[in-house]
Formats: structure tokens, sequence, C-alpha cells
């Protein structure tokens, strides 16, 4: 009997290793921005973000040096050439509630930044913006979450700010759980394809610091509406900014 208990302990603990290391943690990817267990952090009280690094030994990177989100001010041009490329289609997305954000989990997209390749692995909203610009938030931010071969990650972040038009490519999305759609992360990218760029974390536990961050300049809109179902849904999951530290934060403009 004692064996048999040892062996469900060990498979346990060897879950709950599996389930923070993991891309696409949440059985949703969120990613890159969560752990498996929707009650092990919040975004308030005990367990809000000020006490992430304490809250389990896989989670004391969120009190390193190199967090993110942060405030997008100050920033340097950029002193070398790197490219950032797209290539973004129609495709099958499953839309789950994470507990922590409504997302779309999906393959086969890219992203290249500076010669390397990341497949995008699924994209979910903060309300409202995590990444702040100059001190100000916008009313919520996509992230759009891809991988390299290598496990490094890079995030393509885009501010949504109110419109008087809702935005066909979220209206979906936001709308569904456990459903499956067509998708084109591509209509969300604004027209202007300027950007910050910064080596940085997941915003979320285990906030792990293997992350590119490319935050678009220019927001796209949304209606009232689209952004009140969104708060309806979860309101204030966005983690406050952290500090840029020894960073250098780049812009890179049009």
């Amino acid at each position: 009997m004692s064996s048999v208990r040892l062996l469900c302990g060990m498979l346990a603990l060897a879950f709950l290793v599996v389930g923070c290391d993991d891309p696409n943690p949440d059985g949703d990817t969120e990613s890159a921005e969560s752990d498996t267990s929707t009650s092990a952090w919040s975004y308030e009280g005990q367990t809000g973000p000020e006490n992430w690094a304490s809250l389990s030994s896989e989670y004391a990177a969120c009190g390193g040096e190199q967090q993110s989100p942060i405030d997008l001010a100050d920033a340097s041009e950029p002193t070398e050439d790197a490219s950032l490329t797209t290539s973004y289609t129609t495709a099958s997305g499953d839309v789950v509630d994470t507990g922590h954000a409504i997302q779309v989990n999906t393959t086969g997209d890219t992203l290249t930044y500076d010669g390397t390749s990341y497949e995008l692995l699924q994209f979910h909203i903060h309300t409202p913006s995590e990444h702040t610009v100059e001190g100000d938030d916008y009313p919520a931010e996509i992230h759009l979450v891809h991988q390299a071969g290598n496990q490094q990650l890079a995030v393509l972040g885009i501010f949504v700010e109110e419109g008087e038009e809702a935005h066909p490519a979220l209206e979906g999305w936001i709308q569904g759980r456990d459903t499956t759609l067509s998708v084109n992360p591509g209509r969300f990218l604004p027209d202007q394809q300027s950007y910050y760029t910064y080596e940085g974390s997941l915003t979320t536990p285990p906030c792990s610091e293997i992350v590119r961050w490319v935050v678009m300049d220019q927001p796209i809109q949304a209606s009232e509406g689209q952004l009140e179902t969104l708060r309806a849904k979860h309101d204030g999951n966005a983690r406050p900014v952290q500090p840029l530290n020894d960073r250098q934060l780049v812009y890179v403009g049009p």
C-alpha cells in the first residue's frame, strides 16, 4: 500500500512540474502566460501579482530583473537592423476560457524577428492593457504568443482602443468559449507597422524571462460593446508594469 501511495505522489509531482514548464499550459496555451491551475495565482489579494514570486518555487522568476510588462517610454533608436515579418493566414482556432483570459489556440502562422522564426501558439486579450505608454494604458491589449525551436518566445502585443464600430476579427472569439472558428491573426495588425521591442518575460506565472516582446505603437479599435463583453468575462487581468532595470527599450519607426 505504501508503494502505491509513493507512486501516486510521484505522478502528481511530475504533472505539476510539466504543467509549469509546458509552453501550452492550462490546456489552453495561455502559455506562455499561465500555469496548470487557475486558482494557484490571481490578479488580486494574497495570490495577486505582488505575491506571485512567493506562491511557489516555480514562480521565483516573477521577482526577476527582466520582467514584463513595462512602461513604454524613453525608447532608443535601433543600433542595428533587426527585421520583423509576419506570415498569418486563415486557419482553425479553438476558443477557450483559461480562467485568466479568453484565448484562441491555433498553429501554422509565423513571426520572424532578427532571422529567428517563431510559430504562433495562441492569442489572448487583457483588459486593460498590460503595457503602458508614458504612463497611460489602453482599454485592452492582444497578445499573439509565438515559440521558436529553442523554446524561446516572441509575443506580439497590439493595443486596442475604443472606436465607434465593432472590430470584425474580434467579434467571434471574444463572445464564445469551447468553440472552433476560422481566424486570421493578421487582421489584428494595425496599418502602421511601428513598434517597441525589448527582452522580457511572461506576464503571468511562471514569469519565465524568455520573451522577445514586440508591441505595436498604433492601436486598433473595438466598439464599446466589445470592450464591455471582455470586461464582463475578465476585468483587470493585467499585471502592473515592472521596472526596466538595465534593459534596452528600442522603438522602430514605420
